[in-house]
């Protein structure tokens, strides 16, 4: 099994929350959808309407954590190679897949889905391809790779929204920090600018995060 030995039921859980979970009869009624794995952490509260922040930045997946590390690669060059054969066999160009690190990921546990993109006939078809190919079974292809195959194929950079400020996170006793703010140079924030009473974290390319002090923010603002 590549990238290690993982039980069948682990495997299910990405084939569903990739595959099924858009399908399913229990969230069609939803405009938006947010996913959190059951064993996160936050040390500040959520302080915005995360759906509202969907709607006022009109993005169609709102993410926190992006790696492009080759300790994420499960899967994603496969299904990378799914992606540009998906297209080429339709006779379309993917809007920025190519320009993404082969190894790109959304990290899954934090994601927030605008139902009426990931239920639209393209996104629909374009997961039946790839689960098709039981990648998710052959090769443990996660989640978080398929939404950034998704979203590389169908939209701009600019309908993707990235979730600033908000701290680290605790995730199965490890803390996780946003780090970038950026995606292959594209989608460059300083601060959330549609939250940003959240921005009281400052992040750098290294992954460190020190909370910001209000006294300096204000002088500077002066």
């Amino acid at each position: 099994m590549p990238c290690g030995n993982y039980s069948v039921d682990y495997l299910h859980m990405g084939r569903f929350f990739q595959y099924l979970m858009f399908r399913h009869e229990a969230v069609q009624e939803f405009d938006y959808l947010w996913r959190l794995d059951a064993d996160i952490e936050t040390r500040l509260g959520i302080p915005c309407d995360v759906f509202e922040v969907m709607v006022r930045s009109h993005a169609v997946f709102g993410y926190y954590y992006y790696s492009d590390f080759d300790h994420h690669n499960c899967g994603v060059y496969e299904g990378r190679d799914a992606a540009f054969n998906y297209t080429r066999e339709r006779g379309f160009e993917p809007n920025h897949l190519e320009i993404m690190p082969p190894q790109s990921a959304y990290m899954g546990f934090w994601g927030i889905f605008q139902m009426k993109f990931w239920k639209s006939k393209f996104a629909l078809e374009f997961g039946e391809y790839v689960d098709h190919l039981a990648l998710a079974y052959t090769n443990r292809l996660g989640e978080q790779a398929f939404y950034a195959l998704t979203t590389s194929v169908f939209v701009s950079p600019q309908a993707l929204h990235q979730y600033a400020g908000v701290g680290p996170f605790m995730h199965r006793g490890y803390e996780i920090i946003m780090g970038k703010r950026e995606v292959n140079g594209f989608n460059l924030i300083q601060d959330d600018v549609f939250c940003p009473e959240a921005s009281e974290w400052d992040c750098n390319e290294i992954f460190e995060c020190y909370e910001r002090n209000p006294s300096q923010s204000n002088a500077e603002v002066d």
